[in-house]
């Protein structure tokens, strides 16, 4: 999301991300805003979007998408918007994690997916295939275009010993590239996904790192979600996609932002 909106901000269009605002209390539809919203409000990746770039959240996405465009927003990047039918959509991409794609295969609640792959990929414009990992062959059946990327290092790795901590999806990724960049990472601790640190969890890990004689750093999600007191004191390190193919994502996103100039 946030690499396409920013590739939109480069073609000269005034884009926005859109989320829904999980785990926030305010259904919108309304701009976020770092100084006065916190992820209590609008959720963790919106607030988390809203550092880098214009965001916006809105529990009714129809109701949201005209607000944004009353608002003076030219190009909406949807977030988690694929199985939303109430918005027409020019350009749907489908991003996937190569090293755990759809889970047991099976849709819920036998399994993790809202509808099968291969309806899914059937409305799609292209792939996205984060990570390592073989191209899949459901993806390969659908014929669609694919991008691979990965994420890497958006800064320096902090010097001395780390103690991570991680709140999202899958947090031994987090972990995996701390140490992939370099880090000396001297222990790890995952939580579920958008998990609300309490006062007991921050002792817990204060001490951790403590007794390692370490800081702590955890990701950008993470952090957002974070007490203002207490991210003065921990450290962050951000992430960006990295794509490895940029004329084929160019490609990709040239009925939205048309072609690439020379």
């Amino acid at each position: 999301v946030e690499a396409n909106r920013h590739r939109a901000a480069e073609a000269g269009l005034r884009a926005a991300s859109l989320s829904r605002g999980y785990g926030g209390k305010m259904e919108g539809p309304l701009k976020v805003d770092p100084a006065r919203h916190t992820s209590g409000d609008v959720g963790d990746e919106p607030l988390m979007l809203a550092a880098t770039g214009e965001a916006w959240i809105g529990k009714d996405r129809t109701d949201a998408t005209r607000a944004m465009a009353a608002d003076g927003v030219e190009l909406i990047v949807m977030d988690d918007g694929h199985q939303n039918p109430s918005v027409a959509k020019d350009l749907s991409l489908i991003v996937i994690d190569a090293a755990a794609p759809f889970g047991n295969g099976h849709v819920l609640p036998k399994g993790p997916l809202r509808e099968p792959v291969a309806d899914g990929l059937a409305r799609a414009d292209g792939v996205i295939l984060m990570g390592e990992g073989k191209e899949l062959s459901a993806v390969q059946k659908s014929r669609l275009p694919v991008v691979r990327a990965g994420l890497a290092p958006a800064g320096d790795v902090p010097e001395g010993p780390l103690v991570a901590f991680a709140g999202i999806g899958r947090p031994v990724k987090f972990f995996d590239s701390l140490t992939e960049a370099g880090a000396d990472l001297q222990d790890s601790v995952p939580y579920g996904d958008h998990h609300a640190y309490t006062s007991s969890d921050l002792k817990f890990l204060h001490d951790l790192a403590a007794s390692r004689g370490a800081r702590l750093i955890t990701t950008s999600k993470d952090h957002v979600r974070l007490p203002a007191e207490e991210r003065a004191r921990i450290l962050v390190f951000p992430v960006e996609a990295r794509f490895e193919d940029e004329a084929a994502l160019a490609a990709l996103l040239a009925p939205i932002l048309g072609p690439k100039e020379a």
